[in-house]
């Protein structure tokens, strides 16, 4: 969405499986009790689920790593996400990882501050898990684990579980759910066509937006894994807001059927066969004559429309002539989609 006022910021939706499979992660290391967090766990195993607490029992760490999957390259994907976190220095790797970049940590705990903690100094460590949201146990946990442990140590730890990961839990348990993501994705994009950004955000999100100082974009993040929860992430001047999609948005399954019939009757000369026989029933040679195609085009289509139940043979010399039932069904799959409803 362009922004339609220099002092709002920008706002858009996107979705990718890098978003989703940092919030997957996240969702594990998070003592939420949904349906969703449940099913990912139990796809896991315990002891997958052990190793990612160990490494980060925060699952605010986790979705920290989000500004990686933001800087990654597009489409976003995992393979692009993967080397990209493999590509990254360990030191900017643990900068993601402690929130360096998170406006309000930077509020609480001088960059320098962070800097030095970030690099090993202990009494700079002592200071930014003593600054940082102490409050929230898991956090502090956490951030004094990493930041205890070193850059280095760190990326070490991280890229084989990462691995681990995707394979195990990401491929067989969340990219399947990504059709849908992705379609919640662009029946959103097409709601904020035409709106401004602080309005098309706040529809999204349910409450009122309000556009906070030095933030220039919002992004919006689907996801299901995280649902019923919103969380929001800060990476410099962007906001990014992953906004959860319940289990009854699910696309419209389409039948086979129907999706073998509308490739069939995607071709003219099919129509014009169809046409040609509503009128009289033809044998292949006088209905290639009628369309001016070769016999062997005609015979083509018309076992294309034989196949869809359109066109059958009959009669003594097997002319060809339209179905009834077959355009009745058909009729019938079309009413379907439109969801046709008694007056």
């Amino acid at each position: 969405m362009r922004r339609t006022s220099s002092a709002g910021p920008r706002a858009r939706v996107e979705a990718a499986p890098a978003y989703e499979l940092v919030l997957s992660l996240a969702v594990a290391a998070s003592q939420a009790r949904t349906p969703q967090a449940a099913a990912v766990r139990d796809a896991a195993g315990d002891a997958l689920i052990a190793r990612v607490r160990a490494f980060a029992a925060s699952d605010w760490m986790w979705a920290h790593l989000l500004g990686l999957a933001y800087e990654a390259p597009p489409p976003r994907d995992v393979a692009a996400f993967r080397a990209y976190v493999y590509g990254t220095r360990p030191l900017q790797l643990q900068r993601e990882l402690v929130g360096y970049y998170v406006r309000w940590f930077r509020r609480s705990t001088p960059v320098d501050v962070m800097d030095a903690a970030i690099r090993g100094d202990a009494d700079a460590i002592a200071t930014f898990v003593g600054r940082g949201s102490g409050e929230d146990a898991w956090w502090s946990r956490s951030l004094r684990a990493r930041l205890e442990a070193g850059a280095a140590r760190t990326k070490a730890e991280l890229l084989p579980l990462l691995d681990e990961w995707i394979d195990r839990v990401f491929t067989r348990s969340i990219e399947p759910t990504l059709r849908r993501v992705r379609a919640e994705a662009s029946i959103r994009r097409r709601a904020m066509s035409g709106r401004t950004p602080e309005d098309a955000v706040s529809e999204m999100l349910g409450w009122q937006y309000v556009p906070e100082p030095n933030v220039a974009r919002v992004l919006l993040i689907p996801s299901l894994v995280i649902h019923p929860t919103t969380h929001e992430f800060e990476r410099e001047q962007t906001k990014l807001i992953c906004v959860p999609i319940g289990p009854t948005h699910v696309p419209p399954r389409v039948s086979p059927e129907l999706v073998a019939l509308t490739r069939a009757l995607a071709d003219e000369n099919r129509l014009r066969s169809l046409s040609a026989l509503a009128g009289s029933d033809l044998g292949a040679q006088e209905l290639a004559d009628r369309l001016g195609l070769g016999l062997s085009t005609v015979l083509h289509h018309l076992a294309e429309l034989r196949a869809v139940g359109l066109v059958e043979r009959g009669g003594r010399r097997r002319p060809y002539r339209i179905a009834k039932q077959g355009l009745d069904r058909a009729a019938a799959l079309l009413r379907s989609v439109a969801g046709t409803r008694d007056a």
